[in-house]
Formats: structure tokens, sequence, C-alpha cells
């Protein structure tokens, strides 16, 4: 029977960075629950974007936006590896329990996707989980540059994605525009199913008539074009990060302030650019989107 880690086996430090990654990553959903879904990514949709909303969405959009999914990604990584490790060392196979484990992930996402809320992570992890873990033994150089090619891949498919709105049908641009910068009308109507009472009021079948329909592009369409890519890339960069010690607080303290300036240093001044020329834009989509706007905290994330 495989059971939960005993407290003196689990390693605090990867705890930790968990448990503050979720955290943050409540800072971004916050936004999804209580705004309507296209202020998550185009946030002058709703509200005006000056004085304290500027500051929170600044604040929230350098410090949490992708960042917390980053490292969230790659711990998955260092997990699969992790586990994997305990169960040979037992003399145990792990790919059948961790693809067992991993089928009720998905089986927990898709429940979660289509029943709860349509920002679903799961289904992502779990079938990045599916392809990543063929490759945890391959040596930590490989698994960093597989990474970084799996998230080279997703950004020329955002930028690409971009360049491909110019061949499309007018109702096609339309369609996504709609959902990128929604009507008034659009977003009241959001707005009043999710504001609707509870589930024996008819709420629940309220909102889910407003986001069934969005939920299949989520985890087919988003997750094929991006994050797929991004999530698999940065859970091979964890692979990789967990078997040189950084996770583990094997390292040096120097080591991780430097780290944390040299990261800082780099990737804050990039995303403020971004965020200069999405403003300068108005937040177009063929530019934000996909387009060179949304690069600028991709990579620096």
């Amino acid at each position: 029977m495989n059971m939960p880690a005993q407290p003196s086996q689990r390693i605090m430090a990867i705890d930790m960075l968990r448990g503050f990654a979720l955290l943050g990553i409540l800072v971004m959903n916050i936004q999804s629950f209580s705004m309507p879904s296209a202020a998550y990514n185009n946030p002058t949709v709703y509200g005006d974007l000056t004085g304290l909303n500027w500051i929170v969405w600044l604040f929230s959009h350098l410090f949490t936006h992708l960042k917390m999914m980053n490292i969230f990604s790659m711990l998955f990584g260092a997990g699969i590896v992790l586990f994997a490790d305990r169960l040979v060392q037992r003399g145990v196979r792990p790919l059948p329990i961790h693809y067992r484990r991993t089928f009720w992930l998905l089986l927990i996402g898709l429940a979660h996707a289509y029943l709860i809320w349509d920002g679903d992570i799961l289904v992502t992890y779990a079938l990045c989980g599916f392809v990543v873990v063929l490759l945890r033994n391959v040596h930590s150089s490989y698994q960093l540059t597989l990474g970084l090619v799996m998230l080279t891949i997703g950004s020329l498919l955002l930028l690409n994605a971009g360049t491909a709105m110019d061949s499309m049908s007018a109702e096609s641009i339309a369609a996504i525009l709609s959902r990128w910068s929604p009507s008034a009308d659009a977003i009241a109507s959001e707005v009043a199913a999710y504001q609707a009472g509870g589930f024996t009021q008819g709420g629940w079948r309220t909102q889910m008539a407003h986001q069934l329909p969005t939920a299949p592009e989520t985890n087919t369409a988003s997750l094929l074009l991006a994050v797929f890519w991004r999530a698999g890339g940065l859970m091979l960069i964890g692979m990789a990060f967990y078997k040189w010690g950084l996770f583990s607080a094997q390292r040096s303290r120097q080591f991780y302030i430097r780290a944390a300036i040299l990261g800082m240093g780099l990737g804050l001044p990039i995303i403020w650019l971004g965020v200069q020329y999405n403003t300068s834009v108005q937040w177009d989509i063929t530019s934000s989107r996909s387009g060179i706007g949304h690069q600028y905290n991709y990579w620096a994330s």
C-alpha cells in the first residue's frame, strides 16, 4: 500500500515553498472569483484601472501572476522525482503507482473544471504528469534544456496565435474579441449569473449555464496552445533543480540571496516594461495577449 510520507521524511523547505506558492495563486484566483473572467488577462474590462485599483493590480501582476504557477509547476516536477525515488528505494515500481495517482488527479480536475470552476489547473498538471514522468531519470542538464525548449514552444505558439488572427474570418475574430473585451451587457450577464442564489435556489445551475461553454476551450485550445508547454517545461526544470538541491535548502544562504537578487533584478524591470507596453497599446489583444505584450511576463517570471 502506498502510504503518505511521514513527518520525518518530508522536506520542510519544499513544503514551505509549496504553501507560499499556493497562497500566491490565491491572490490571482481572487480576481477570477470577484470579477468577470476576462479581467484576469485584461484588467481594463471591469472598473477603472487607476488609484488603488491600479496599485493592487500592479502588485499582483509583478509578484504573483505566472510566478506562483511557475513555482508550483516546478515543485510538481520535483515531487515526481522525489516520489519515484522513494518507491525505487523500497523496491517498488514507480510508474504504475504514479499513473494511478495521476489518473485520479485528472478525474478530480475534470470534475472541478466542469462542475465547479473553469479556471482549473489540475487537468493540465495531470496531462503533463503523464508525459514528463518518463523523463525523470534523464540527466538534469537535459531536463533543463528540454524544459527551456518546451517553454520556447509555448512562447512561439502564443505569438503565432496573434499572427493567425489576420487570416481568420470576421466571425471568429469577433468571438475572440468578445472574450477578451466583453460588452457591458455580457459583463452584466456574467456578474448576475455568479451572484445567483445557492444550490437550492438554482444558483449553481445558473452559473454552470454560463461556465460550461468556456470549460472545453480552457482545457483544450488554451491547454494545447501554451499552458501544457509552459507547465510541462517548468516541471522538467523543477526536476533538474531538485536534483541540484535547490529546492531542499542544500545550498548556502548566500547562494539563495544572490539568486533572489539576480532573479528579481532582471525579472521585475522586464515585467514593468511589459506593463508600459501593454498600456501604450491600450491592451489590444493582438499586442497584449497574443503578441509581444504577453512575452515580457511570460519569460521574466
